[in-house]
């Protein structure tokens, strides 16, 4: 079954705290999701028991698998520790074990469990977290920021330095942390931190997005010629701030992470050179490489398409931005950790692509470039109501769970038909 057909009919408040749920790891308590989204979770956890995503295991309440296959990454940490330690050895595990005080003795299933069931207790995690070294906190919260990945070349295993010290060997930062289940290897020179360390490492203050009551909406008609006015002068700017990266990035390219994508620090950077925010450098980012004017290897450079870009008129220009835009298939802003182009069903996808069919098809030609300026008012009034159309689907309420419901499976051509798969061709 479509994992978004399981989900169709849950309201917000509920999708959240699955969300939150899967990023304790997935078998929970009510008492730590609610601790976790500041706020009593158990009624959400009971709606979606009653459609058989929360089931009872051992004392706690297991998410079903059909959740992850949605929140690929739950409130941007990766996978649980449990899941994480299976890849090590039974030596290495014992190591850790005993590093977190429990028995180093066993089977590497008895050992497996009792690593996973320590780092379900998010007061162990807390409390590891809170004496780790002053060295090892930085480079984690740093990974934290950067999708919860770390690079390292040259790290030895972890019961191979228990049994070889050596007190003229160089002490890594994450040594520490891999000796005490905090991150894994996952290739030979890529870590990868656990889900709850990464929640643990953003404070005991830290708080999951969690909305139970619906914001209020104001609706009123705008004046026509003022709304195109201003979509006419924000046209005008966004065309400027795509000129002001691409010729930043033709001077200086921006650089990236492994995963092809550009690093938090680096999104951070040209933000500020450009004066706006980091999810408005994803956007503009995701538009120049859907229309070819960006190159994404080694490095983000322009191409010879922004060239001709940069000789049309504005209206043409618009055009171009407006039909990369519609054809995104997914959704920068919601990214965390590096950007980088996304080319797979997600939630946020078929949210977007239902808005979108809802407001109106241009055609398979794309905008018209006479009427770009009708679309970026279009652009501008979604952008408006984004939060409550992505999750309303056809002018639903997301909040209420007997009339709101988000059928993120049932967007029919705007969801399964508008996602595309394969690579990019540099323009």
């Amino acid at each position: 079954m479509n994992p978004y057909d399981q989900l169709a009919g849950l309201d917000l408040p509920t999708l959240q705290v699955l969300e939150a749920a899967l990023a304790l790891g997935g078998l929970v308590t009510e008492t730590e999701v609610s601790a976790l989204v500041g706020a009593d979770a158990t009624p959400y956890l009971q709606r979606a028991a009653d459609v058989g995503l929360v089931a009872r295991l051992r004392g706690r309440l297991a998410v079903s698998g059909v959740v992850r296959e949605v929140f690929a990454r739950p409130l941007g940490v990766g996978p649980a520790a449990g899941q994480l330690a299976a890849v090590l050895s039974v030596d290495d595990l014992k190591v850790v074990a005993r590093n977190l005080g429990l028995p180093a003795k066993g089977r590497k299933a008895d050992l497996l469990e009792a690593v996973a069931e320590f780092f379900l207790d998010p007061e162990n995690v807390h409390a590891l977290v809170k004496r780790m070294p002053a060295a090892t906190r930085t480079v984690l919260e740093e990974a934290d920021r950067d999708g919860g990945q770390v690079r390292r070349y040259g790290g030895s295993g972890i019961a191979h330095r228990s049994r070889h010290t050596n007190r003229y060997r160089q002490v890594h930062p994450l040594d520490w942390a891999e000796e005490h289940g905090l991150v894994y290897r996952v290739t030979w020179e890529d870590y990868q931190l656990a889900g709850q360390a990464a929640l643990a490492v953003r404070g005991a203050d830290y708080r999951a997005p969690f909305q139970p009551q619906e914001p209020p909406v104001t609706w009123h008609t705008p004046d026509p010629a003022a709304v195109r006015r201003d979509a006419q002068a924000q046209g005008i700017a966004v065309a400027g701030l795509l000129s002001a990266l691409l010729d930043g990035a033709g001077r200086e390219p921006l650089t990236t992470v492994k995963t092809g994508g550009v690093g938090v620090r680096e999104l951070t950077r040209t933000a500020k050179t450009l004066g706006v925010t980091v999810p408005t450098v994803r956007l503009l980012l995701a538009v120049a490489h859907e229309a070819r004017l960006a190159d994404l290897n080694e490095r983000v450079i322009p191409t010879t398409a922004y060239d001709r870009w940069l000789k049309l008129g504005l209206n043409q220009r618009l055009a171009v931005m407006l039909k990369a835009w519609r054809d995104l298939d997914y959704v920068p802003s919601s990214q965390t950790g590096p950007w980088v182009p996304e080319h797979r069903q997600s939630w946020s996808t078929q949210a977007r692509m239902t808005a979108l069919r809802a407001l109106g098809d241009p055609g398979d030609d794309g905008p018209r470039a006479g009427g770009a300026v009708d679309l970026v008012a279009a652009a501008a009034d979604l952008r408006r109501h984004h939060d409550r159309a992505r999750h309303a689907g056809r002018g639903r309420n997301p909040w209420d769970p007997r009339r709101g419901r988000c059928q993120p499976g049932r967007t029919g051509a705007a969801g399964r038909h508008g996602h595309r798969q394969g690579s990019r061709r540099p323009g």
